[in-house]
Formats: C-alpha cells, sequence, structure tokens
C-alpha cells in the first residue's frame, strides 16, 4: 500500500491511531519473543497496511491460520490484493465478532492494534471479552497502543484488561512514531506464559 492509501485511511477513519505504519523495531519488538513456527492460529485485529501481517506469515508453518480483523475497507482492499496466501484470512469485521470466526479456545496468539483509547469503552470491553473466549489457556495476547511519553498508565486500557487477563509485562518501544506502550497478557484463569508460547528476548523487559 502507497503512502497516500495510508495516509487517507488515518485521515478517513478516527480508529487509526498512527500516523504511520509501524516501524521495523516495533513489529520485532512485538513479534521476537514470540515461538511463531509452533502456533496454529494468530490473530490479529487492526492489521491495517498489513506491515505486522507480512511479518508474520514466513514465520508460521503450512498448517497455521492467521486471521486478520479489519474495519476500514481500504485496508481490506490491499491485504486481499496483495497477499494471495492460503493461511491468511482477512476479515472485514469488527474484533468483536471474533468468537464468531475463530474457534474457542484456539488462538495460540492474539496481536491486536486497535486504539482502545479510541473507541468507545462497550465496544472495548466486547473485544477484550470475546478475545478471552478465543484465546487458549496458555495463550498469548499482545497489545500495542500509542501514548504520549509522559503517560504513566493507559488509564483507557487497563481497568478493561485486567477483568479478563493478567498482565505479565509491559513493554515500551520508542523507536516507533509514535512510541508503543505494549502488553503482554494472559488469561486470568489460564496458565502461565509457558516457553513454548513466549520466549522473552534479551533487552525486551
Amino acid at each position: 500500500m502507497g503512502a497516500f492509501t495510508y495516509l487517507k485511511g488515518v485521515i478517513t477513519d478516527r480508529q487509526v491511531a498512527s500516523i504511520a505504519p509501524s516501524s521495523t523495531y516495533a513489529i520485532r519488538r512485538i513479534c521476537d519473543p514470540l515461538d511463531l513456527e509452533n502456533a496454529k492460529v494468530v490473530v490479529e485485529y487492526g492489521p491495517g497496511e498489513g506491515c505486522f501481517t507480512r511479518y508474520l506469515l514466513p514465520r508460521l508453518s503450512e498448517e497455521a491460520r492467521l486471521y486478520a480483523f479489519e474495519t476500514n475497507p481500504s485496508f481490506v482492499n490491499s491485504l486481499r490484493r496483495k497477499s494471495n496466501d492460503r493461511r491468511l484470512r482477512v476479515i472485514h469485521q469488527s474484533a468483536e465478532r471474533a468468537n464468531e470466526v475463530v474457534g474457542r479456545d484456539d488462538a495460540d496468539v492474539v496481536i491486536s492494534g486497535i486504539p482502545f483509547s479510541l473507541i468507545p469503552a462497550t465496544v472495548g470491553e466486547r473485544i477484550i471479552e470475546r478475545t478471552a473466549e478465543i484465546v487458549s489457556a496458555e495463550g498469548v495476547f499482545i497489545l500495542y497502543q500509542t501514548f504520549p511519553p509522559t503517560a504513566a498508565r493507559d488509564l483507557f486500557l487497563r481497568p478493561l484488561l485486567e477483568k479478563y487477563f493478567v498482565i505479565e509485562q509491559v513493554e515500551y518501544e520508542f523507536r516507533n512514531l509514535p512510541p508503543l506502550r505494549i502488553y503482554r497478557c494472559r488469561l486470568r484463569n489460564g496458565r502461565p506464559m509457558s516457553r513454548s508460547h513466549l520466549r522473552v528476548a534479551p533487552g525486551s523487559a
């Protein structure tokens, strides 16, 4: 997707929080600690122009599935046009519908770029609740959010998350425009992240 198309998506869709696609530093910081080659089901919320999607696909096994939920039609069309990978399923629906598409307890990894501070709290809670339904007991739920450098915490997101998940790690990536706060979570009643799902990369804490 060209810069003009991405900029158009930012201007016309208030749920697009970033003024530019995620940086390579951010993508690697979020994805590299994951044991993606052993993941069977990966879910992505808000893939946008597909920078995470393109990074994930080569690292997944041939048997894996990647569900990408996107509401912006321009981004949906671009993702479908540029990838004919049979493992990728671009879903032109809100992540609120994730439980209708992905099997219960099936997702090994869920990565979300949805800007929860820009959507109604009721919608955000439905998305978090649906995620709790689809993620496996040992699964990982990762959220990346833009934030002002002086912010101490994400007051829009943390209370929603902690109703269903345990936040096991919070990281920051400043080599992104804007900077990111990254949450790594597991189900509140699930099992702690095992090394088979998450291996903490050196310097990521």
